[in-house]
């Protein structure tokens, strides 16, 4: 999968974080998100063999994470699933990088 929107960075509840996409695959995880506290705060997304549809349940994982880092992990986890299949069923894709739509 290529990188989309590489280094971007967002805006949670007030803190800035870098998205930065990763070409290798991590033995148990899909994502990582720093601490609100962290200097530098990034987000990291492990692309490799990882389908489009999972990629968008893991932008908004981290993304949740960001906003609010004590939400209890078992509800990121069902919200993120339950947004992303929303998403997923209205057509919402991850762009690629060469992908000039907005």
């Amino acid at each position: 999968m290529k990188k989309t929107n590489k280094n971007k960075k967002y805006m949670f509840n007030g803190k800035k974080y870098k998205v930065e996409f990763r070409n290798r695959k991590v033995i148990r995880t899909i994502g990582e998100c720093d601490s609100p506290d962290t200097r530098g705060r990034k987000i990291l997304l492990y692309t490799k063999g990882v389908s489009k549809k999972t990629l968008l349940e893991f932008a908004l994982h981290e993304g949740m994470h960001a906003f609010d880092y004590s939400m209890e992990h078992k509800i990121v986890y069902k919200l993120s699933k339950d947004l992303a299949n929303l998403l997923w069923g209205l057509g919402y894709r991850p762009i690629e990088k060469n992908d000039k739509k907005s």
